[in-house]
This record gives structure tokens, sequence and C-alpha cells, in this order.
């Protein structure tokens, strides 16, 4: 009986075995989990990203009339807008004009805490007559937990597609969830980051345009 008894261990212990070294050596498995890490990495630089925005809360009271390029920045009771637009010009003549861009961001605070974080793109060509216009909106961007966000997207006035982050497919086939997260949201966010840096030296260094256009035109006088 005691026989029985250790050769049925032995053969749990050898099956036990067996079913580790199997998951171990698992190549999809590996990937799987070399998915989940990537996107737990990704999930932290946004989450940087996002305390960063946080800061440019010190120009919610201000008036802003300095900006980068292309860019026009808007102050509401309720946020900080930031739009920043191109044109889209004609393959065989630089000078025609067929389409529109623009991508737009607003900060929402509650106090100094961002409490929601609210993009749109917009893309419009002229020829094809059309508009399509996709909204990403972050409503929890103090964590770092980014499964809450909503994607719309619409082409002219057809109905909205809508899907939340955390539905979106990100399988080892398929890992549109991280290529989301890794080839637009995380770049979206730093460029608009670094735009709002810049505006916050402009009105450090300047205040408003108004003074920085008064000492350059008294400076132009020296010239006579």
């Amino acid at each position: 009986m005691k026989t029985v008894f250790r050769l049925i261990i032995l053969m749990i212990v050898i099956m036990s075995g067996t079913a580790i070294f199997s998951q171990d050596d698992n190549p999809d498995l590996q990937k799987s989990e070399e998915l989940q890490n990537v996107e737990k990495i990704l999930d932290t630089k946004l989450a940087e990203l996002n305390k960063q925005l946080a800061t440019y809360a010190v120009l919610k009271d201000k008036k802003i009339t300095m900006s980068p390029n292309q860019t026009i920045v808007k102050n509401t009771d309720e946020y900080i807008e930031m739009k920043s637009y191109d044109f889209i010009a004609a393959e065989h003549a630089s000078n025609e004009i067929i389409g529109s861009m623009e991508k737009s961001i607003k900060l929402y605070f509650n106090g100094t805490t961002l409490s929601k974080v609210e993009s749109e793109v917009i893309e419009e060509n002229y020829p094809n007559k059309t508009k399509t216009i996709t909204n990403v909106v972050d409503p929890t961007p103090a964590t770092d937990d980014n499964a809450d966000i909503i994607i719309k997207s619409a082409v002219n006035s057809k109905e909205p597609y809508e899907i939340t982050l955390g539905s979106m497919e990100n399988t080892l086939t398929n890992p549109t969830r991280i290529k989301f997260k890794r080839e637009f949201y995380w770049n979206h966010l730093m460029n608009f980051e670094r735009m709002f840096r810049y505006t916050n030296k402009y009105y450090t260094l300047y205040g408003t345009s108004t003074d920085y256009q008064t000492v350059e035109a008294l400076k132009k006088s020296l010239s006579y």
C-alpha cells in the first residue's frame, strides 16, 4: 500500500513539473507576459506626462497671448485649451492647399489637480469633402489606469464609432491597444506638454505680448 501511495505522489510531482515546464517553455505565454510588461511601462510613462501637464495649472488664470508657432491657447473657467493646426498641400503643387489638420487638448482642473484630459484630432480633405473627427477623453488622468479612456471617431455626419481603451484588442497578433498608447497617445501628450512648457516660459519671460511688442518697438527707435 505504501508503495502505491509513493507512486501516486511521484506521478503528481512529475505531472506538476511537466506543467510548470510547459508554461515556462511556452513562447506564446512568454510573449503575452512581455506584452503586459510593455503596457505597464507605457502606462507609467503616460502617468508621468499627465503629472507634468498638471503643473500647467499655473496658466489657468493668465491671459495667454504668446504660444508656439501655429498654436492657439484659450483659457476658460473649465479648462485650458491648446490647438495646433496645419494645412495639407497637394503633392503635385506645393502652393495648392487641399485640406487641413487640427489637433487640440483641453486640460480640466479641480484646483491644481488635473481632473480630465480631452483631446481632439480633425482632418479635412477639401476635394473629397470628408471630415474626420476623433475624440480621446481620459476621465482619470491622475491615475495610471487607462482602461477608462474613451475613444470616439466619426466621418462627416455618420454615426460615430466609440470604444473604451480597456475594450480595445490587445493580443499577440493584434496589439492594437499598445499601438494606440505607444504610437499615438504618448507622442500626442509629449508634444502638447512641450508646447505648454514653451508657452509657460514665454509668459514667464515676457508676461503679455503687449509688453514684449512695446519693448521691441522701443528698440527699433535706436536705429535712427
